[in-house]
């Protein structure tokens, strides 16, 4: 929601995460709310701050650097059979980080040492966290946009037979860029989807993987289709993929109780599939916390699943967002015009003016 030329200045990012921290702080500690006829309700909540990509999470957490904000695992242990059945605990927190970087400030006279090899001591702390909330969380629109990068990835190369992650832009890399071309044009033909291309002239960037195309591609119905994208000897590997993928994020987009216990079957089973099967892939971050941290996620929320956690609804409010930072606010510096835009959502989420705004809509006269 921040501007992108206000994503660096620490003015905005400490008025945000300052109001924020501040406001949730407040929440924790009211017990009771009175209602406007003096009867006293008592209450009990919880706070969940969920709904921040991963660039942003990283830059308010000071873990620049980390492989992964919600565990202490390397990216090379993802991809470990042992350590994979052993499981991926939580254990990093906004304490943890704080007072982790406290240690490397007092070690390093007033600044971080950064040094190679130092992930076990330095653990990817990079900047200092700053903010007091924990970064456990999974953003349920994005997870579908990142794991179906992630998996279209993994079918080029098992079209092409060329298990190697990275895309070299040599000659070698050559049967990969033509494996994009066949399997865009084979789901494009059979499934109707217009996947991982540059967005149309009158789109505001990015790529044609929206997330009703994503659920498209992993519904049952898409699921032939894409296994006929990949060689013979990948077949059974992507067929089971696909499948457990999909499972896996209809339960998190779900807003059911879950069965847990065999939630995590389907993951380690689909964890221990990629290690075993297609040992030259590489998970990113995104994967990684879906397939490794989903179901503690589910039970540290009483085991109900995180769909009603979505940020969907609020990257719907990005137009308005951009129109009121564009249109309705000062340009004097980025603060104001942040404010602006902030006052303006709050006044457009106000019961009563969504209700003389309805009735007006519906009018016969407009």
């Amino acid at each position: 929601m921040l501007l992108r030329s206000s994503e660096d200045d620490p003015t905005v990012i400490n008025l945000v995460i300052s109001t924020t921290d501040m406001a949730r702080k407040d929440l924790a500690t009211l017990k009771n709310i009175t209602d406007k006829d003096g009867i006293t309700y008592k209450v009990e909540h919880e706070i969940h701050d969920t709904m921040k990509e991963l660039k942003l999470k990283k830059k308010w957490s000071g873990l620049g650097g980390a492989d992964c904000i919600i565990c202490e695992a390397k990216s090379i242990d993802w991809m470990n059979a042992e350590k994979i059945k052993l499981g991926f605990p939580i254990t990093r927190t906004a304490n943890s980080s704080i007072e982790l970087y406290e240690i490397l400030i007092f070690e390093g006279e007033g600044t971080i040492i950064k040094k190679p090899k130092d992930y076990d001591h330095r653990k990817g702390l990079t900047n200092q966290p700053l903010t007091s909330s924990d970064q456990h969380s999974i953003t349920i629109l994005h997870s579908y946009v990142n794991v179906l990068g992630w998996f279209l990835k993994v079918i080029y190369r098992c079209h092409a037979s060329y298990e190697c992650w990275i895309e070299k832009k040599t000659i070698e890399g050559e049967p990969i860029r033509r494996a994009k071309s066949v399997v865009r044009d084979m789901l494009k033909e059979t499934t109707g989807l217009t996947l991982d291309q540059v967005a149309g002239a009158n789109s505001r960037g990015g790529t044609t993987n929206d997330g009703n195309q994503d659920r498209r591609f992993f519904k049952s119905e898409s699921h032939d289709f894409v296994v006929a994208c990949v060689a013979e000897k990948y077949k059974g590997t992507i067929n089971c993929l696909h499948k457990n993928l999909s499972v896996i994020l209809r339960v998190l987009s779900s807003t059911k109780e879950v069965n847990c216990e065999k939630l995590r079957d389907i993951t380690t089973e689909t964890s221990l599939l990629i290690a075993e099967k297609l040992p030259w892939v590489s998970l990113n971050h995104t994967i990684h916390v879906v397939l490794h941290h989903s179901v503690e996620l589910i039970q540290i929320n009483n085991n109900w699943s995180i769909g009603s956690l979505s940020e969907e609804a609020l990257e719907s409010n990005n137009k308005f967002v951009r129109r009121y930072l564009e249109q309705f606010s000062r340009k004097m510096n980025p603060t104001d015009q942040l404010k602006d835009a902030m006052s303006r959502l709050i006044e457009r989420s106000n019961p009563e003016i969504l209700f003389h705004q309805r009735k007006f809509k519906n009018s016969p006269i407009l």
